[in-house]
C-alpha cells in the first residue's frame, strides 16, 4: 500500500461521520431507483410473459345476442388470427354464513377447446382441480383470490343466483386468467375478495342458463403484430351493429390492464422525480466537504507537489475518496432498493393477481444506479479537484490569504443586536453561496416531507368528496336489463329501504372532431339527492334541462368546454347518434363521467321510462333482511354496497400508503440530517481556531456553541418558507403522475402537515445540533490553537 493510500485510510476514518451521512443520502436515491425500476420491470415482463403464455385477447366486444355463424365473418376481418365467442353474464352470489350477497361474472368455456381442454383465448392457469366437463351439469371453475378468501376448494358447493333463478354449482378447480388479474366488481375501485368472483361454466351449461342456444353475447380477438386496432374494431362494429353490439375495444380499455397500466406509470415517474433530489444533495455535500478538506490541507497538497507527486496523482488520492463514499452509497441504496421492491411487489400480491410474481433484480437498473452515482459524485468532486490539479506546490505550502473583511450595507442593520448574534449574521453573509445551497440542501428534505405527508391528506379528500359529497347512497342495484321506471316502487318497500332513486347508464361513444372516449352515460333525475354532481368548486351543481354534464377529465381528454356541441354515439338499443352541447363541467375523481337528465335521456332514446337500476339510501338495522330479498330478486343482476366499498378503499389506502409515506419520510430526514451534519462539521473545522480563541476570551461552552449552531439553526428556518414551496411543486408532479382515466387524486394541501413537515425537520436538525455540540465541548483549546491559520 503507498502513502497516498495510506493517507487515504486515515482520512476515511477521520471523515467517516460525514461519509456515512453522504453515503446515505445517496443511498436513498439510489433505493428508489431501483425499488421503481426493480417493481416496474417485474410487473411488466410477468405480466408481458403471462399474456403471451395464455394468449390475452387484443380486442374485446360485447353484444346483446348474436348467432354463431358470424365467428367465420369476424375471422376474416384482416389482421384477426383467432376469434372465441363466449356467454358472459352477471351472477348473485349466495355464500354461506355471508349476510351481505356478492356479485361475480360467469364467463363460459367454448366446447372447441384446444388439445389441454383450454380455450383458444384468455386460457386460464389451473392452480387446483380440473376444468369442467362439456356435458356436465353446474360445474365451475372460480379464481384464486374469491376461493381463498372463503376457504373454498374443489368438491364444495356455491349458490349463485343466475338469470334470476338459484342454483348449486360445484367447485371443480381453482384459476387464474389474464383477463381478470385485477378484478373488481362494478363501481369499486380495491378489490374485495369476499364480495366479487369470477366463475367460469362450460359453454353448454352457460347457454342453458341465460337462454343463449347457438348464440353468443362478447366475443374476443387476437390480432397480428401488424394489424390496425382501429379499423378491426370499426369493422367488428359493423358486424355485430345489427345483432346489439355495444362497441367494441382495445386491450388498452380492459379494465384489468389499464389498472396495471396504470401503475406501472406511476412507478416510471417515481424512478424520474425523486431519485434526482438525492443525488443533487449528495452533489453539493460531496463538493463542499472536499472543498473544505483540500483547504485544509493545502499544506500537505504543496509538500507532495514539491518532494515529486504529479499533480495528477494528487487529484486522484481525492477522488478515491469521494469514489469510497460513493461505493458504500451504492452497496446500501442497492441493497435497500431491493428490499424495499421486494416489500413493495409482495404489497402488489394483495391485489394483482398472477400465477406468481416475483422481485426481478433489474441489473440495468443497477447499471444506470453506478453511471449516475459516479455522475453525481464526479459533479460534486469536480471544481474541488481542479482545484488540487491547478494549485501550484509554493503557493500551496504557504497559509491562505486571509478574509477581507470590510463594512457592508447590512452593517446598519447589524447595530444593537447581541455581539454573537452578529457574528453569525456576518458569517452568512460573507459566504452567501455556501449559505444558499446549505439551506436548499435542506429544503429538499422539508419539500419531501411536505409531499409524502400530503399525499393521504389528498387520498382522504378525495374519498369524501366521491363517498360523501357526491355517492351518498349506501347500496346500488343493477338490473338484467332496462326495466320500467314503476320498478322502482317494488325497490322502496322492500324492507330497510329509506330512500329509492333511479338511474340509467347507456354505453355511449363521445366525439369532438377527432378525438373520441368510449364510456358509460348515466341518466338521473334533477331531483336526486343520493348521487350528486358537483362543479369544479365543489359545490352541488343542478342538471341541466339540456345538455350533458361532464367531467373534467372528459372535458380535457376530448378538448371541451362549456357551449361545444359532442356527438354522442349510442351503442345499444336502436343506436342513435345524437349532438347535444356540453352544459356544465362537473368535478369527479374516479373514472370519466358524463350525466344528464334521465326524461330527457329516455325521450332522446325514444324508450319510455326505462331505467337500469336503483340507488338506495337504507336502515342499516334491516341491511340483513333487504340483502336476503335482494338475493332473490329475479331482475337483480348485481348490487353495490357503496359505504363497504368506501370502508375498505380506505383502509387499503390507509395501509398501504402508510409504508411508502414512512419510506419517504425516513429519507426525507436523511437528507436533512446530512446537511445539517455536514454543514456543522465544516463549520467545526473551519472555525476551530476561532471558536476556542472566543473560549480563551472567556465565553462559555454554551456561548461558543450559540455562534455555531445558531447560524445553522437560522439557516434552517430560512430553508423551511422555501422548502414548503418546493413540496408543493413536488406534491404536484406526484398528482400529475397520478392522474389517469381511471382515477385522479385531487392536489389539497392540509396546513397542519406544512407544520409537521417544518417539526420533523427541526427535530432532525436538533439531533445533529446535538452531535455537533458534543464535539465543541470536547475542543482541545490548546491543539487548536497551536494549528496554522
Amino acid at each position: 500500500m503507498n502513502v497516498l493510500d495510506k493517507k487515504l485510510l486515515r482520512d476515511f476514518n477521520r471523515l467517516k461521520g460525514q461519509g456515512l451521512a453522504i453515503a446515505l443520502v445517496m443511498a436513498s436515491g439510489i433505493a428508489v431507483l431501483v425499488m421503481a425500476i426493480g417493481t416496474h420491470r417485474s410487473l411488466s415482463q410477468i405480466r408481458d410473459t403471462y399474456y403471451e403464455r395464455y394468449q390475452f385477447a387484443h380486442i374485446f366486444a360485447q353484444v346483446k345476442r348474436a348467432p354463431k355463424r358470424l365467428v367465420s365473418k369476424i375471422a376474416l376481418i384482416p389482421g384477426v388470427t383467432k376469434v372465441e365467442p363466449r356467454i358472459v353474464g352477471s351472477v348473485i352470489l349466495d355464500i354461506e354464513g355471508m349476510k351481505t350477497p356478492a356479485s361475480g361474472r360467469l364467463v363460459s368455456l367454448p366446447i372447441s377447446r384446444s388439445k389441454n381442454g383450454q380455450p383458444s383465448l384468455n386460457r386460464l392457469y389451473i392452480r387446483i382441480g380440473r376444468l369442467p366437463a362439456a356435458g356436465a351439469h353446474n360445474e365451475v371453475v372460480i379464481n384464486e383470490a374469491f376461493a381463498n378468501a372463503h376457504g373454498f376448494a374443489p368438491g364444495m358447493t356455491l349458490g349463485a343466483i343466475i338469470n334470476g333463478r338459484r342454483r348449486d354449482v360445484r367447485i371443480v378447480g381453482i384459476a387464474l386468467s389474464p383477463e381478470f388479474i385485477y378484478a373488481v366488481g362494478p363501481g369499486e375501485m380495491i378489490p374485495d375478495d369476499k364480495k366479487f368472483g369470477i366463475l367460469w361454466m362450460a359453454e353448454v351449461q352457460a347457454e342453458a342458463v341465460f337462454d343463449m342456444q347457438g348464440a353468443f353475447n362478447s366475443v374476443v380477438l387476437l390480432l397480428r403484430r401488424d394489424a390496425r386496432e382501429k379499423r378491426v374494431l370499426e369493422q367488428l362494429d359493423r358486424i355485430l351493429d345489427r345483432y346489439g353490439g355495444f362497441g367494441g375495444f382495445e386491450r388498452k380499455d380492459q379494465q384489468s390492464h389499464a389498472f396495471i397500466d396504470a401503475e406501472l406509470t406511476q412507478l416510471k415517474g417515481m424512478a424520474l422525480v425523486l431519485p434526482p433530489i438525492f443525488l443533487l444533495v449528495a452533489a453539493f455535500l460531496i463538493n463542499i466537504t472536499l472543498s473544505r478538506l483540500i483547504t485544509l490541507e493545502r499544506e500537505q497538497i504543496g509538500l507532495l507537489k514539491a518532494i515529486g507527486y504529479f499533480p495528477f496523482g494528487v487529484a486522484t488520492h481525492y477522488l478515491k475518496l469521494v469514489l469510497a463514499i460513493t461505493v458504500a452509497g451504492l452497496l446500501i441504496g442497492i441493497l435497500l432498493g431491493g428490499w424495499l421492491g421486494q416489500g413493495l411487489t409482495s404489497i402488489y400480491t394483495q391485489f394483482y393477481h398472477f400465477p406468481f410474481l416475483l422481485y426481478i433484480n433489474p441489473l440495468d437498473a443497477y447499471m444506470i444506479s453506478i453511471v449516475v452515482s459516479l455522475l453525481a459524485a464526479l459533479v460534486g468532486a469536480l471544481r474541488a479537484v481542479w482545484q488540487v490539479v491547478n494549485l501550484p506546490a509554493a503557493v500551496a505550502m504557504s497559509p491562505p490569504a486571509p478574509t477581507r473583511y470590510k463594512k457592508g450595507v447590512t452593517e446598519r442593520f447589524l447595530a444593537g443586536l447581541p455581539q454573537s448574534t452578529t457574528m453569525i449574521i456576518r458569517h452568512m453573509i460573507r459566504f452567501p453561496v455556501r449559505t444558499a445551497l446549505t439551506s436548499l440542501g435542506i429544503a429538499g428534505g422539508v419539500a419531501l416531507l411536505t409531499a409524502a405527508l400530503s399525499i393521504i391528506d389528498s387520498m382522504n379528500f378525495m374519498i369524501d368528496v366521491t363517498y360523501f359529497r357526491s355517492l351518498r347512497y349506501d347500496s346500488s342495484v343493477e338490473f338484467t336489463g332496462l326495466r320500467d321506471h314503476r320498478i322502482i316502487n317494488e325497490i322502496a318497500h322492500l324492507p330497510g329501504v329509506l330512500r329509492a332513486e333511479p338511474h340509467r347508464t347507456v354505453s355511449v361513444v363521445l366525439r369532438n372532431e377527432n378525438r373520441s372516449r368510449r364510456l358509460g352515460l348515466t341518466g338521473i333525475k334533477s331531483s336526486n339527492r343520493l348521487r350528486g354532481v358537483l362543479d369544479p368548486e365543489l359545490q352541488p351543481l343542478t342538471l341541466p334541462d339540456s345538455g350533458l354534464a361532464v367531467a373534467e377529465k372528459v372535458a380535457e381528454l376530448l378538448h371541451l368546454k362549456r357551449g361545444d356541441i359532442v356527438r354522442i354515439e349510442v351503442k345499444e338499443g336502436r343506436k342513435r347518434v345524437l349532438n347535444l352541447p356540453v352544459s356544465a363541467i362537473m368535478q369527479g375523481y374516479l373514472g370519466l363521467s358524463v350525466y344528464m337528465d334521465l326524461d330527457l335521456l329516455n325521450a332522446l332514446l325514444g324508450d319510455g321510462n326505462a331505467i337500469s337500476g336503483v340507488t338506495m339510501s337504507i336502515d342499516q338495522k334491516f341491511e340483513n333482511d333487504l340483502y336476503a330479498k335482494l338475493k332473490t330478486f329475479p331482475a337483480v343482476a348485481g348490487i353495490t354496497m357503496l359505504r363497504a366499498s368506501q370502508e375498505k378503499f380506505r383502509d387499503t389506502l390507509a395501509e398501504n400508503i402508510n409504508i411508502i409515506r414512512s419510506v419517504y419520510v425516513l429519507m426525507a430526514v436523511i437528507i436533512t440530517f446530512g446537511v445539517i451534519y455536514n454543514s456543522a462539521r465544516i463549520n467545526l473545522s473551519e472555525r476551530g481556531r476561532e471558536l476556542a480563541s472566543l473560549r480563551v476570551l472567556g465565553f462559555s461552552k454554551g456561548e461558543v456553541s450559540y455562534i455555531l449552531l445558531g447560524e445553522l439553526a437560522l439557516i434552517v428556518l430560512i430553508a423551511i418558507p422555501p422548502g414548503w414551496l418546493m413540496g408543493i411543486g413536488l406534491k404536484w408532479m406526484i398528482v400529475q403522475s397520478l392522474d389517469n382515466e381511471l382515477y385522479r387524486v385531487p392536489f389539497h394541501i392540509v396546513r397542519d402537515k406544512l407544520f409537521y413537515a417544518a417539526g420533523i425537520c427541526i427535530l432532525a436538525a436538533g439531533v445533529s445540533a446535538f452531535i455537533v455540540h458534543k464535539r465543541i465541548d470536547r475542543l482541545d483549546l490548546i491543539k487548536v490553537l497551536k494549528t496554522r491559520e
